[in-house]
C-alpha cells in the first residue's frame, strides 16, 4: 500500500461550494487548528448521544481517534470568515474482510444542516472510493440518531451482518441497539 499522506484524490463540484459561499480543505494529515475545530463540532453534536449509549463519552479517547494519522479529513469552511461548518473524516481499511473507506465522522453545524453539505460530503466520499476502486463504504451510527439513519438510508446504507441487531419482543416492541455498523456498495 502506498504512503497515505501522498495519495491524491480529486474532490470537485466547485459549483456547489461557490453557490454556498464555501471553500473546502482536504487534509491527508489534519492540521492542529483544524483538528481542534473538528473536535469541538463532534463534541457539540455527539457528546449527548455518546453519554446515552454503552460507548460513553471519553474525551481523551475521542481526541486520540480523531488524531490518527490514517484519517483523511475534508473540511468545509465559509469563505467570508473561514468558519468550519462541516467535515468528514475517513480511512482506507478492511472491514469484515471487505476493502472499504470507513467514514468515522460526518458532522455539520446545526445552522448548516439541510442545506446539502452532508450530501455533498457523501458524494465526495463515493467519488474518492470510485477513483481508488474501493468497492465499499462503512460507517457506525447511533441507533437513536434517527436523522442520521434516514440520511444514510438515502445513500443506500444498510446494517452489515456484523452489526448489532434490533431485538423484537413477543409483545411486538422493538428495541434498537445503541449503534449500527452500516455499509454500502459503491
Amino acid at each position: 500500500m502506498t504512503d497515505k499522506t501522498k495519495q491524491k484524490w480529486e474532490i470537485n463540484d466547485e459549483a456547489y461550494l461557490e453557490k454556498g459561499g464555501l471553500t473546502m480543505e482536504f487534509y491527508p494529515l489534519i492540521e492542529k487548528n483544524a483538528l481542534k475545530e473538528s473536535f469541538a463540532l463532534v463534541k457539540e453534536n455527539m457528546q449527548t448521544l455518546y453519554e446515552n449509549s454503552v460507548l460513553s463519552w471519553d474525551e481523551e479517547e475521542k481526541w486520540k481517534e480523531m488524531s490518527m494519522d490514517t484519517l483523511h479529513y475534508v473540511c468545509l469552511y465559509t469563505i467570508e470568515h473561514h468558519k468550519l461548518i462541516g467535515f468528514m473524516s475517513f480511512e482506507e481499511t478492511i472491514e469484515a474482510d471487505l476493502p472499504c473507506l470507513y467514514l468515522y465522522e460526518l458532522q455539520i453545524t446545526k445552522d448548516m444542516r439541510r442545506k446539502g453539505c452532508g450530501s455533498w460530503l457523501m458524494k465526495q466520499l463515493t467519488r474518492i472510493a470510485e477513483q481508488r476502486r474501493i468497492p465499499y463504504l462503512f460507517l457506525t451510527v447511533f441507533g437513536k440518531n434517527e436523522q442520521a439513519l434516514q440520511f444514510y438510508h438515502r445513500f443506500h446504507f444498510s446494517p452489515h451482518a456484523t452489526s448489532p441487531q434490533p431485538k423484537k419482543f413477543r409483545s411486538g416492541k422493538v428495541v434498537h441497539p445503541d449503534y449500527y455498523i452500516m455499509y454500502s456498495r459503491v
